[in-house]
C-alpha cells in the first residue's frame, strides 16, 4: 500500500522494446541490443516510475521486461503494464502511415497467459484463411503476400514485416473480444493524437469524433512540451476527448534530428498510485491528476518551502508508561502525509479530531481553547495526556515535539492555520466576537504587493498612516457641528407647546402689569408760578439745569459702559482666535517634526518643501488697540488715580441737587417730588415695553411670539440642514478612508477575477463599506426608555431602532441622512401613539451628549464585508455562511502554511459543497497543504483527496488507536469510505465509477 496516497510520478505508457515488430534498436546483435535496452531502462530518470511496454500485436517484449523486473533488476520502476498496439482496418492513414494504430493497456492483474489466450489468440486473420493470430501465422501471411507479388515488385522486408504491414483488425472485433467478463474493468483504450487528426476514410466527421470520444486516453509523442500542449488545445477546440498523455513512443536509444522517440522522452506526470486502478482513477479527475511539463508546480513549491509542509507525525507513550490508563497511541506507527489534500475520516467518536488537535498543539495554534479532543472533558481527563508525546516532522526535517498535555503560550507564532470544529461553528454564529473582521483585513494586507505596504507591518499600521491627515480634517469639522448642536437644542426647547404657553402666560402677566402701571401713573402737579427774576425762579431754573446735566452724564456713562462691554467681547473673541492659530501652529510643528525625520531618509529638507509664516503682531496690535480704547472709556467713567470721571460727576450732581431741593418751599418740593415720580414711572413704563432685544418685556415677548409663529421652524430647519451639511462633510472625509480601503483590496479583486470561471454561479466579493459600530446599544443608552416616547420599553425600543436601520445603505449619504432625520423625528413624535408631539429633552438624559454622539458619526467606521451573491455574511443561511467562510480560507487567505479544517460539513449544506467548496479545495491544495477532518467521506471523495487516513479507536480493546492510510483508488481505502458512509451508501453508489467498487 502506498501510505502517502496519490503522488506525482512520471508515467511513460508507450515504450517499444527490441522485440517490437517495428523498432530502431539495432546497435549489435539481438542479445546485446536487449542487454543495452534493459540497462537503459535502469538508467531512466528517477521520476519515471511506471512503464507501459507497448509492442505491436504481441507481448514478447513485455515478457522479457517483466521477467527482468521480477528478478529484482529494475528497482527504479514501480509498475510495468502490458500494452498491445493494433492496426485498425476501418480507417486509412495519411501518407506517412498507412494504417491507424490502436492501443490496449491491460491491467497487471491479468496474467500474460490470459491476455494471450483470450485476446491475442482469439484474433482471426480474416485476410489469411481466418487463422488465429500468432507470430508464425503472421510470417506465413507475409510470405504468401510476397509469393503473390510479381518478382520484380516483391518487397525486400522480412515475411514478418510484410505480414505486419498488411494485417489489420476491425474495431468491432476488438470491442467484441474486450467484452469478455475476464477483461471487465481491466483494460483501457488509447489512440494517437497525430494519427487521429490526419487519418481519412469515407465516413462522416461525426464518425471520426466517435472514434476518439470512445477511447480513454490519447497518446502524443511530440518533441516538445509546447507541441504537446498545442495538440491538446487542438482537441479541446474540436470539442472531442482531450485526455492526452505525452509518452515517448520509444523506438530507439538515441535521438536523431528527425525524431524524438527515444527512451525517457516523456512529459506526462500522473498523480495516482502506481497501479492500474490508479490509472483508471485519472479518468475521473483528469485535469487535476495529469500534468504535462517538466515538473508539477506543487513539487516545485514543496521543494522551495520545505518548512511549510508537514512530512510525518509520531505519537508515543512516555518512558515508563504502563498502559494502565489505556493503550491509546502506544502502537502508533509513523504517519506520513501527502503534500496536497489529506482527508482524515472515521465514524463519530473514533478520534478524527485527535490527529488535527495534536498537529494544532505542536504547531502553536491560537485556537487551543476550541480543541475537541485535547481538552479537560476528554484526553486531559485524569491527566491521561501527561503520558503521551508527539513529534511532527516537516519536509525540511525540522521537528517539533511536545507532551500532549502542554499549553500553548499567548500570541504564539503559528506554523499552521487550524480551524477546529467549535471555532468554525462560533465563527459562523458570532463573526465580530471571533475577530473575523481582523482576519479579513489581514488577508487584504497579505494580497497587497510589498511595494504598496510602505514598510508597514500590518493593515492597521498602513491604514493609520494613510488616513492620518483625513482624521485631522474630520477633527477640524467637529467644532462647527457642536456649535450647531447647541443652537438647535436652544431652538428645540422653544419648538414645543409648553414653551409657547409659557411665553403667552408671561405676556399676559406683563400686559396686566403694564395696564396696572398705566393706572398707577402719578397725579399731575402743575408747575409753580414764579415772578420773573425772583429768587424762587432762579433756584428752580438752576435745579432744572442741574437735572439736565445729570441726565446727560448718566446717558454718557451708560453709552461708555455699553462700549466697554462691546470692546471686552471683541478682546475675548480675538484672544480665542489667537489661541486657535497657536494650536494650529503647534499641530503643524508636531506634524513637521515627524515628516522631517521621514524626509531626512531621502536627504530632503522639509523647510524647502513646506514653509509658513505666522504673524501674531497683527492680531496683538488689534488686541492692544481694543485694550487701550477700553481703558480710556473706563477712565472716562472713573479714573481712580485722579478720582475723576462721569461716575464722580454724577455723584456730585446728585448730592448738589439733593441739597438744593432741601431748601425749597413745600410747594416747590411737592412739584420736584412729582417730577421724580413721573420720571421713575416713565422709566418703569419703558422697562415694561422696552424693545425686541429685551427678554420678558412686552415688545420682547411679542417679538418672541411672532418668532415662534413665523420664524422658529424655519430657523430650526435651517440649523438642522446646516448640521446635516456638516455631517456630510465629515461623511465625505470618512468616505476617503473607504476609498483607501477599496484601493488596498484591488489585489483581491484581481484574484477573484482570476477565478471568475469557477465563480460564475457563486459570486464572491469583498466590499469596502461603512458599518455601524455598536450603534444600537450606544444610542439607546442616551434614551430614558422608561419614559413615554417612540423608544419606550427596552425590547420594543430596540426593535423600533432596528426597523429604522433595517435595509439602509450606509454607503449612500442620502440613506444615511434619512436615518439621522428619522431618529430625530422619532424623538419629536411618539410613533407608538399616532405620532403625538414630544419634547426631546423629556426622553433624553443629555441632549448635548446625544447630539455629539449622533452627529459626530464616530460610530460610522470603514470595514470589509465578505459577500455572496450580493448578500453579507449575516444575511446568509448557516449552510451558505459556512461554505463562504470555508471558501474564504481556501481561496483568499494567502498564507501558505498548512490549513487544517475540522469537520466543516457540520456547517455546510450539500448544495454549497457540490456547487463551489469542492472546486476551491482543489485550487487551494495546489498552493498549501490541507488537512480536512470529516465524518462525511463524500466531501473527501468529490474533492479528490490525495490521501485518506481512516482512524479508529477500539474502545472494547483498551482504547487502541489505529489508522489505515492510502489513496482513494486503493481497494482497502475504498472499503473504509463505504464503511464510514453507513446509511448514505445509496448516494455513494452514484459515484461508484469513481470509487471503482
Amino acid at each position: 500500500m502506498y501510505q502517502r496516497g496519490s503522488e506525482w510520478r512520471k508515467w511513460d505508457l508507450h515504450v517499444h522494446t527490441p522485440d517490437s515488430i517495428v523498432h530502431e534498436y539495432k546497435q549489435g546483435d539481438k542479445e546485446s541490443i536487449w542487454d543495452n535496452y534493459l540497462e537503459k531502462l535502469q538508467l531512466l530518470p528517477d521520476n519515471i516510475k511506471v512503464l507501459g511496454i507497448n509492442d505491436y500485436w504481441f507481448l514478447d517484449g513485455f515478457k522479457k521486461v517483466k521477467e527482468f523486473k521480477d528478478s529484482g533488476k529494475l528497482p527504479n520502476i514501480e509498475l510495468i503494464l502490458p500494452v498491445i498496439e493494433l492496426r485498425l482496418r476501418d480507417y486509412v492513414g495519411n501518407n506517412s502511415l498507412n494504417k491507424i494504430n490502436y492501443h490496449i493497456i491491460f491491467s497487471d492483474e491479468l496474467s500474460i497467459d490470459e491476455i494471450e489466450s483470450e485476446f491475442i489468440n482469439k484474433i482471426e486473420m480474416t485476410e489469411f484463411e481466418n487463422r488465429s493470430l500468432s507470430v508464425v501465422n503472421l510470417e506465413n501471411f507475409g510470405n504468401k503476400i510476397k509469393q503473390d507479388t510479381p518478382a520484380d515488385k516483391r518487397p525486400k522486408d522480412s515475411d514478418k514485416q510484410i505480414g505486419f504491414n498488411n494485417f489489420t483488425i476491425s474495431l468491432d472485433k476488438v470491442n467484441e473480444l474486450l467484452l469478455k467478463k475476464l477483461f471487465k474493468g481491466k483494460f483501457l483504450r488509447v489512440i494517437g493524437q497525430t494519427e487521429w487528426s490526419d487519418f481519412r476514410w469515407e465516413g462522416s466527421p461525426a464518425d471520426k469524433k466517435s472514434l476518439i470520444n470512445n477511447v480513454d486516453f490519447i497518446f502524443s509523442a511530440s518533441p516538445t512540451i509546447e507541441n504537446a500542449m498545442k495538440s491538446k488545445q487542438s482537441l479541446i477546440t474540436q470539442e472531442v476527448n482531450y485526455k492526452l498523455l505525452h509518452c515517448s513512443d520509444a523506438h530507439q536509444f538515441f535521438q536523431t534530428e528527425f525524431t524524438s522517440k527515444i527512451l525517457g522522452h516523456c512529459f506526462s506526470w500522473i498523480k495516482a498510485d502506481p497501479t492500474f486502478k490508479g490509472l483508471q482513477q485519472v479518468l475521473h479527475d483528469f485535469e487535476e491528476r495529469v500534468f504535462i511539463g517538466d515538473e508539477p508546480e506543487i513539487l516545485k513549491r514543496v521543494h522551495s518551502n520545505k518548512t511549510k509542509y508537514i512530512k510525518s507525525l509520531d505519537i508515543r507513550p512516555i518512558a515508563g508508561y504502563t498502559g494502565n490508563k489505556g493503550l491509546w497511541f502506544s502502537d502508533f506507527a509513523t504517519l506520513e502525509f501527502n503534500k496536497e489534500l489529506v482527508a482524515i475520516i472515521g465514524n463519530k467518536g473514533n478520534g478524527k479530531s485527535a490527529i488535527s488537535d495534536i498537529i494544532g498543539l505542536l504547531t502553536n495554534s491560537s485556537n487551543q481553547s476550541h480543541f475537541s479532543f485535547l481538552n479537560k472533558q476528554k484526553f486531559f481527563k485524569n491527566k491521561l495526556a501527561d503520558n503521551f508525546e508527539a513529534e511532527l516532522t516537516f519536509e525540511s526535517n525540522d521537528k517539533l515535539t511536545k507532551l500532549l498535555s502542554e499549553s500553548i503560550e499567548a500570541n504564539p507564532v503559528e506554523r499552521v492555520r487550524y480551524l477546529p470544529q467549535n471555532y468554525f461553528e462560533k465563527l459562523c454564529n458570532d463573526l465580530e466576537g471571533e475577530g473575523f473582521e481582523e482576519s479579513l483585513q489581514k488577508v487584504v494586507f497579505t494580497h497587497l504587493p510589498s511595494q504598496y505596504r510602505l514598510g508597514k507591518n500590518s493593515f492597521e499600521e498602513l491604514i493609520n498612516f494613510k488616513t492620518e491627515s483625513i482624521e485631522s480634517d474630520v477633527q477640524t469639522l467637529l467644532p462647527k457641528i457642536h456649535e450647531l448642536n447647541k443652537k438647535i437644542i436652544s431652538l428645540e426647547r422653544k419648538n414645543i407647546e409648553r414653551y409657547l404657553r409659557t411665553i403667552n402666560e408671561k405676556f399676559k402677566i406683563k400686559w396686566n402689569e403694564y395696564k396696572q402701571h398705566q393706572k398707577d401713573k402719578p397725579q399731575k402737579i402743575e408747575k409753580p408760578n414764579f415772578e420773573e427774576g425772583s429768587d424762587n425762579e432762579t433756584k428752580f431754573k438752576t435745579l432744572e439745569e442741574l437735572k439736565k446735566q445729570l441726565q446727560q452724564k448718566e446717558e454718557g456713562k451708560k453709552s461708555l459702559s455699553a462700549r466697554v462691554s462691546e470692546l471686552m467681547k471683541q478682546d475675548g473673541h480675538l484672544k480665542i482666535l489667537k489661541a486657535d492659530f497657536e494650536r494650529l501652529e503647534n499641530h503643524i510643528k508636531s506634524v513637521l517634526e515627524v515628516t522631517s525625520t521621514e524626509l531626512e531618509k531621502y536627504n530632503l529638507d522639509v523647510k524647502k518643501i513646506f514653509n509658513y509664516t505666522v504673524n501674531y503682531e497683527i492680531i496683538n496690535s488689534k488686541i492692544d488697540e481694543i485694550d487701550i480704547s477700553s481703558a480710556q472709556s473706563m477712565k472716562l467713567i472713573y479714573d481712580k488715580e485722579t478720582n475723576t470721571g462721569l461716575s464722580i460727576d454724577i455723584q456730585k450732581l446728585q448730592e448738589d441737587i439733593k441739597q438744593r431741593e432741601s431748601k425749597l418751599s413745600s410747594v416747590q418740593k411737592e412739584y420736584q417730588i412729582y417730577l421724580s415720580k413721573i420720571k421713575e414711572w416713565e422709566e418703569q413704563k419703558n422697562n415694561l415695553i422696552a424693545d425686541t432685544a429685551t427678554p420678558d418685556s412686552i415688545k420682547g415677548l411679542i417679538s418672541e411670539l411672532k418668532y415662534i409663529k413665523n420664524e422658529l421652524y424655519i430657523d430650526l430647519t435651517e440649523a438642522r440642514s446646516q448640521r446635516l451639511a456638516g455631517v456630510e462633510a465629515i461623511y465625505n472625509k470618512k468616505s476617503e478612508i473607504v476609498d483607501t480601503y477599496k484601493k488596498l483590496k484591488e489585489s483581491i479583486d484581481s484574484t477573484l477575477e482570476d477565478y471568475k470561471d469557477v465563480l460564475v454561479n457563486y459570486s464572491i466579493s469583498i466590499n469596502a463599506t461603512f458599518k455601524l459600530n455598536n450603534f444600537e446599544d450606544s444610542f439607546l443608552n442616551f434614551i430614558s426608555q422608561n419614559k413615554m416616547g417612540s423608544f419606550y420599553g427596552k425590547d420594543d425600543g430596540k426593535q423600533r431602532l432596528k426597523g429604522i436601520l433595517e435595509d439602509k445603505d450606509f454607503n449612500n449619504f442620502q440613506e444615511f441622512k434619512e436615518i439621522l432625520i428619522n431618529l430625530i423625528e422619532h424623538l419629536e413624535k411618539d410613533f407608538r401613539r399616532n405620532e403625538a408631539k414630544m419634547n426631546i429633552e423629556d426622553q433624553v438624559n443629555n441632549s448635548d451628549e446625544l447630539y455629539k454622539y449622533l452627529f459626530s458619526i464616530n460610530y460610522l467606521v470603514p470595514n470589509y464585508e465578505l459577500m455572496l451573491d450580493g448578500k453579507t455574511l449575516n444575511e446568509l443561511s448557516p449552510g451558505e455562511k459556512g461554505a463562504l467562510l470555508l471558501v474564504f480560507y481556501l481561496m483568499l487567505d494567502k498564507e501558505d502554511i498548512p490549513l487544517i479544517i475540522d469537520q466543516p460539513e457540520d456547517n455546510l449544506d450539500n448544495q454549497s459543497v457540490a456547487k463551489i467548496v469542492v472546486e476551491f479545495i482543489k485550487i487551494a491544495k495546489k498552493r498549501r497543504q490541507i488537512f480536512m477532518v470529516t465524518h462525511n467521506p463524500n466531501l473527501a471523495v468529490v474533492a479528490d483527496a490525495e490521501q485518506i487516513v481512516h482512524v479508529k479507536i477500539d474502545k472494547q480493546n483498551n482504547n487502541v488507536f489505529s489508522y489505515l492510510t492510502g489513496s482513494i483508488e486503493n481497494p482497502e481505502i475504498n472499503q473504509c469510505l463505504v464503511d464510514v458512509l453507513e446509511g448514505t451508501l445509496p448516494a455513494f453508489g452514484k459515484r461508484k465509477n469513481k470509487y471503482m467498487i
